[in-house]
């Protein structure tokens, strides 16, 4: 960063943008540069064409309201930190804007005590996220290859391709083999999680037939608690149309969706996979993961889909994995313009729901 601090103001009212110049200008030796813009729609252009240190960011625009206005500018600029501001009585927003990716905020008619350190602030934590992203990053490589090695090497030697197995060695493999499917698995998930979080996570349609990804993950799954002695079935017709769906990233989804209910779900019970029209429109499909677990209470339900929140079953105390499947499974429907949700009830068991749009193509 250069020794000046180039700050885009994106604000509406010519007032407040005045009073905020004004607040910068006095700054001991903060040496701003302030540019102003009334819209988010210009702020985005600006801010392409390079040179900008940090956005300060109004939440009510003519041309977007309230969190949207920063889902909008985060999807657009990754890597610029971004100080929300707001007004006194919405500070339950903008402590909503943190959560969402904002660097700090600010409440109007308070801010010219705490504008410069607030932005100082702000470049500081973005670095720092940047940092432990980059870690992680490499951490996550270095795990991959080896993984995949030692996976590769276990299914041989489960397969019997060097020498017969006795059946206690049989059972040994497989429980290898499958610990590490789910490793990889969390590995995979986490990759998916930093690239959101950096703007490098893609999605690209293309025509999918949603009984054969259902098949493969149910497939991929009926091994992982073999003694469970769990039923998985799929309930997919014949004539559903064909969704218009990233398939990599769909099978990540149901992966998740479905490991979760395997999870959650208690030796006898079932597992089920439906798909069809959704019934809001057959613009979409929808995709339901219905068990018969320990359910979810109400005031958990909520926190579901939150990054970093682990589901506690309410039987036994169950609580694995790293709490960003869920968040993962709604930051990706929500890539594919669907719209994911959960019913449930403590004791009979839980139906998550998704939806993709349908392929429309020839």
């Amino acid at each position: 960063m250069s020794e000046t601090t180039s700050v885009l103001l994106i604000e509406d009212d010519a007032d407040d943008a005045y009073l905020i110049g004004k607040a910068l200008s006095r700054t001991p030796g903060g040496n701003f540069a302030l540019e102003v813009v009334d819209r988010l729609s210009r702020g985005i252009d600006r801010v392409a064409e390079g040179g900008i240190d940090v956005i300060l960011l109004d939440l009510t625009l003519p041309d977007s309201m309230g969190l949207d206005t920063l889902q909008k500018t985060r999807a657009a600029v990754v890597s610029i930190p971004i100080v929300v501001m707001t007004g006194l009585d919405e500070e339950s927003v903008a402590l909503a804007a943190l959560q969402q990716g904002a660097q700090d905020y600010l409440i109007k008619g308070q801010a010219a005590d705490n504008l410069a350190r607030s932005l100082r602030y702000a470049i500081a934590r973005k670095e720092l996220e940047r940092l432990k992203e980059d870690f992680l990053h490499n951490v996550n490589h270095e795990l991959n290859v080896p993984l995949s090695c030692v996976y590769t090497a276990v299914r041989s030697l489960e397969e019997g391709v060097f020498g017969e197995l006795t059946p206690d060695q049989r059972r040994a493999t497989g429980l290898a083999a499958r610990s590490l499917a789910q490793l990889m698995r969390m590995v995979e998930d986490l990759d998916a999680l930093l690239r959101t979080g950096t703007g490098k996570l893609t999605v690209v349609p293309e025509k999918v037939g949603l009984p054969a990804v259902i098949d493969e993950v149910l497939r991929l799954l009926s091994e992982s608690r073999p003694a469970q002695g769990l039923a998985l079935s799929a309930e997919v017709p014949d004539d559903l149309p064909a969704a218009h769906a990233d398939p990599v990233r769909l099978r990540q989804i149901l992966i998740n969706l479905v490991g979760n209910a395997v999870k959650f779900t208690p030796k006898g019970g079932t597992v089920t996979v439906s798909a069809g029209l959704w019934e809001g429109g057959a613009e979409f499909l929808r995709v339901s993961v219905k068990d018969t677990g320990c359910g979810i209470p109400g005031d958990k339900a909520e926190k579901l889909f939150d990054r970093l929140y682990q589901v506690q079953g309410t039987d036994d105390g169950v609580k694995r994995g790293l709490g960003i499947g869920l968040f993962l499974c709604r930051d990706l429907v929500k890539r594919h313009g669907g719209e994911i949700w959960v019913t449930s009830a403590v004791g009979e068991g839980s139906t998550f729901s998704f939806t993709l749009p349908v392929w429309k193509g020839k």
